[in-house]
C-alpha cells in the first residue's frame, strides 16, 4: 500500500493494492464477423468473450464454461456463433441467454476445426478420427447432411473454395481437396518431414480466390499449393518452430503467419515477373512473449492473441476530429501501433465498503474480502518528496469464499457497511451475511430468499445498505429492501424491461444515493430509467454501447461514457442533458476521441460536486467541470500530474500549450498505474487503486520458445 498526494483541491491518499492476484487464461481461437464487428475470443478454460470492436474494443458479453463442455474451435456462419468441443459435438451459442441453443453430436470423436461455406448454407466439421462431417445450418437449425471418405490421421484445420465445391483438409503429413458433392479426396499433396521419424502436422491453412491453398506445418513452413492442379508452388521457412495460425487480409493482398515461434511474419502479395502474382515477405514483428495460437484481421488491423492471454491490436489507425472511425494504412507503413488488451475478468472486479475499511476481490470461482491498512501521513509531511508514504498497518485477507462446485461467477457486490456478500453464477443467486470482528470473522449463507432472486447479470447494493437491486438473465429488474437484524429480503418492485425498454441483457446498473433511480443499460446502447413507482424515461439511444455510467450523489445527475469515449451528463430530475453535455461534444479533446482503451469506471469527488474521474487500462483522467475546455481543433495535449506532483504540466509541449493553459484545464492524466482493475473512493481522502502488474501476469505463464539472438545469451 502507497500514499500519494496531488496538489490542490486534488489532494488525496492512493491506497495502491497489488495483492489481487489473479491468472492470465490463454486464448485459443479469435473468429472476427464482419457483419455485427464482433470478435470472438476463446480461451483455454471454454469461457467464450464476444468483444465489440465498432469502436474502442471492448468485451460485449461473455460466455461462461460450462460443466462438461470443452471448447477447442469456434467459428461465426452468418451471425451465428458455433463451437466444436472436445466430446465430439458442435453447439451454436443463444447470444442473448449465452447459453446453449443447438447442439448436435458428430462422426466421430473429438472436433477439432470448424469451416462454413460462403453462403453460410454448410458448415464442415473435422474430427479426430479422420472424418469430415457436413452440417446444414439453413433456416436457424443444425442439421447432418453427410460425411465424407475417412482418411488416416486427424483433421486438424478446413476451408472452403470460393465455389463451394471443394473442401480442403489439413492432417499429418497431408494436405487433401475433397469434392464436398461426392465425398471423395480430388488431390492429396504430401507436406514432407524435417525428419524421418517426426511427422508433419499441417496446424493451418486458408484459400484464396484464385484456389491457392496456403498452409502452415509443425516445421514452422509455410507452404503454397496450386489447389486446381494439386501441386506445390512454393514454400518459406518462416519459423522455428510450428505455425499455429494463418490468416488473410479481406482483399487477400496480405497475408500473416505466426506460432510457438512468436514472430509475426507478414507476406504481400506483388507481381515481379509482370505474369503471374507471388507472395513475397514483408514487414515481421515480435508482440507478444509466448506462443501465438489465433491471428484476426480487421479493417487491415491485425489482431493477435495466444499463451500470455492478451489481445493484440497492431496497425495504424488515425482518428477524425468527431468520430472514432478508422482510416486505414497498409500493415507494412504502419508497425509502430500496438495495443494489448489484458487478460483481466469484466468489471466489476471488485467493490469497496467504506465503513469496514474492507474491499472484495472477485476472481473466476472465488471471493476474497480484504481490510485495508494504513499510512503515517505525518510521514510525508515531514518530507514533501516523498510519494510513497510509510505503511502503519499492514493490508489483511479476512475471508475467502469459493463459489459452489468451483461454478464460475458473473457478478457479485458488497454492502456499503460491509455486512452482506452477494454473488451470482449462471445458475443461481447466493447471499450471506458477514460479521467482522476486529481480527475475526464469521460468515451465514442466507436461506429461503424470494423466488424473485435468480441468477443475474448485475447487481447492486443501496447506499445506505437497505436495499438490492438485481438485474436478472431473464431481462428484469428486482428492487428488494432488507429489513432487520435477520436481514430479511422483502421484494418491492419487478421491473420487466425485455421488448419494452431494453432489449438486450443488462451490464451497466447504477441505484442513486438516495434511493428513488434505478437506471440499467443494455448491449444495444438503450438506458432506462425507473423509480420506485414504475418506468420513468429512457435515454436518446447512441450508436455506439455504453461501457461505463454511475450518478453524482451530490446532484443526482447521470454520466455515461460511451466506447468511442462520448461523455454525456443527464439530470434524472428535469429528464434532459445538462449543459456540461453540450459543451463537451463540441469542444472535446483530439486526443480524448483517439484513445483505444475502453473506460471502465466513473467515480465523483466527494467534496466537490463539478469534479469527478474516469479511468481506463492505464490511465486515470480527472475532469473538472467548471474549467474551461480546449476546443478540438486545438492540438493541444491533455496535461499530466508529473511524478513529484508540484506541477500539472507534464508532457505537455511548451509550443502548444503553457503554464496558463495547464492551471485552466478541464482535463488532468494521472500515467502511474498499468493493468488497473479498479478505482474508488475508500474514504472523503482516501482513494484504492487496485492494480494487476504485467510482472506478475507473466511470472504465471509456462516457459517459452529459447531462440537465440545477437548480442543475448
Amino acid at each position: 500500500m502507497s500514499g500519494r498526494k496531488v496538489p490542490q483541491n486534488l489532494s488525496h491518499l492512493v491506497h495502491g493494492v497489488k495483492f489481487y492476484d489473479i491468472e492470465p487464461v490463454s486464448i485459443t481461437n479469435l473468429c472476427f464477423n464482419e457483419s455485427l464487428r464482433s470478435l470472438a475470443v476463446s480461451r483455454s478454460d471454454s469461457s467464450v468473450e464476444i468483444w465489440n470492436i465498432r469502436s474502442a474494443a471492448h468485451v460485449d458479453r461473455i460466455i461462461l464454461p460450462q460443466e462438461g463442455i470443452s471448447i477447442q474451435c469456434i467459428i461465426w456462419s452468418g451471425e451465428r456463433l458455433f463451437c466444436g468441443t472436445l466430446q465430439g459435438s458442435v453447439i451454436e451459442y443463444d447470444l442473448l441467454s449465452l447459453s446453449p441453443l443447438n447442439s448436435l453430436p458428430v462422426t466421430s470423436g473429438t472436433c477439432w476445426c470448424l469451416a462454413p461455406n460462403k453462403s453460410n448454407s454448410l458448415l464442415a466439421v473435422g474430427t479426430e478420427a479422420g472424418y469430415i462431417n457436413i452440417l446444414n445450418t439453413e433456416n436457424n437449425m443444425l442439421m447432418f447432411e453427410k460425411l465424407l471418405d475417412k482418411q488416416e490421421g486427424q483433421i486438424m484445420c478446413l476451408a472452403w473454395d470460393f465455389s463451394e465445391i471443394h473442401l480442403v483438409s489439413g492432417s499429418v503429413d497431408a494436405v487433401r481437396v475433397w469434392d464436398a458433392k461426392t465425398g471423395q479426396a480430388t488431390f492429396k499433396m504430401t507436406t514432407g518431414r524435417a525428419e524421418n521419424k517426426e511427422p508433419t502436422i499441417v496446424w493451418c491453412l486458408c484459400v484464396t480466390d484464385d484456389f491457392t491453398i496456403i498452409t502452415g506445418d509443425s516445421r514452422g513452413k509455410l507452404c503454397f499449393w496450386d489447389g486446381h492442379m494439386g501441386t506445390a508452388i512454393s514454400s518459406h521457412q518462416t519459423h522455428k518452430a510450428d505455425i499455429l495460425a494463418v490468416v488473410m487480409a479481406q482483399n487477400q493482398s496480405m497475408l500473416y503467419c505466426a506460432g510457438v515461434d512468436p514472430l509475426i511474419m507478414s507476406f504481400e502479395k506483388t507481381n515481379l515477373t509482370g505474369e503471374r502474382m507471388t507472395w513475397v515477405k514483408s514487414v515481421q514483428r515480435v508482440i507478444h512473449d509466448h506462443d501465438v495460437k489465433a491471428l484476426a484481421v480487421v479493417d487491415n488491423q491485425l489482431f493477435s492473441a495466444g499463451i500470455d492471454g492478451y489481445l493484440a491490436l497492431s496497425g495504424f489507425v488515425r482518428y477524425n476530429d468527431h468520430s472514432f472511425s478508422a482510416q486505414v494504412r497498409p500493415y507494412q507503413q504502419s508497425n509502430k501501433l500496438l495495443y494489448k488488451y489484458p487478460p483481466l475478468l469484466q468489471p466489476p472486479r471488485a467493490v469497496i465498503s467504506e465503513s469496514k475499511r474492507c474491499i472484495l476481490l472477485k476472481y473466476k470461482t472465488k471471493l476474497e474480502v480484504w481490510k485495508l491498512g494504513s499510512a503515517n501521513s505525518s510521514y510525508g509531511a515531514r518530507d514533501p518528496e516523498k510519494i510513497n508514504l510509510e505503511i502503519q498497518e499492514e493490508p489483511k485477507k479476512m475471508l475467502e469464499l469459493h463459489s459452489v462446485q468451483k461454478q464460475r461467477i458473473r457478478c457479485c457486490a458488497f454492502s456499503p457497511d460491509g455486512n452482506l456478500i452477494a454473488y451470482s453464477t449462471d445458475f443461481k443467486l447466493h447471499l450471506f451475511k458477514l460479521e467482522i470482528n476486529g481480527e475475526k470473522c464469521s460468515l451465514k449463507k442466507l436461506e429461503n430468499l424470494p423466488e424473485q432472486c435468480i441468477a443475474s447479470s448485475c447487481m447492486n447494493f443501496g447506499f445506505n445498505s437497505k436495499s438490492l437491486v438485481l438485474a436478472t438473465l431473464d431481462g428484469c429488474i428486482v428492487h428488494m429492501q432488507i429489513k432487520g437484524k435477520e436481514n430479511n429480503f422483502i421484494v418491492s418492485n419487478v421491473f420487466k424491461t425485455r421488448d419494452e425498454v431494453l432489449v438486450d441483457l443488462i451490464h451497466l446498473l447504477a441505484l442513486s444515493c438516495d434511493g428513488k433511480y434505478i437506471i440499467a443499460a443494455d448491449r444495444q446502447s438503450n438506458i432506462g430509467v425507473w423509480s420506485l413507482k414504475g418506468f420513468k424515461t429512457s435515454l436518446p439511444r447512441y450508436t455506439h454501447a455504453p461501457t461505463a455510467m454511475a450518478i453524482n450523489p451530490l446532484s443526482n445527475f447521470l454520466i455515461v461514457v460511451y466506447s468511442d469515449h462520448k461523455l454525456i451528463e443527464y439530470d434524472l430530475e428535469a429528464c434532459k442533458y445538462t449543459k456540461f453535455t453540450q459543451t463537451f461534444s463540441n469542444e472535446h479533446l483530439r486526443q480524448w476521441t483517439a484513445r483505444c482503451f475502453p473506460i471502465e469506471g466513473i467515480i465523483f469527488d466527494r467534496k466537490d460536486q463539478n469534479i469527478f474521474m474516469i479511468y481506463n487500462d492505464s490511465t486515470i483522467c480527472v475532469i473538472d467541470k467548471e474549467k474551461r475546455l480546449i476546443p478540438s481543433k486545438c492540438k493541444s495535449k491533455i496535461p499530466r500530474l508529473n511524478d513529484s506532483y508540484n506541477s500539472m504540466q507534464e508532457g505537455c509541449d511548451d509550443n502548444e500549450v503553457n503554464d496558463r493553459n495547464c492551471e485552466e484545464s478541464s482535463h488532468f492524466l494521472l500515467k502511474k498505474f498499468k493493468h488497473i482493475a479498479y478505482l474508488d473512493w475508500l474514504s472523503k481522502d482516501e482513494l484504492v487503486v487496485v492494480e494487476v502488474s504485467p510482472v506478475s501476469l507473466l511470472e504465471k505463464l509456462p516457459p517459452v520458445l529459447k531462440i537465440k539472438r545477437f548480442g543475448k545469451m
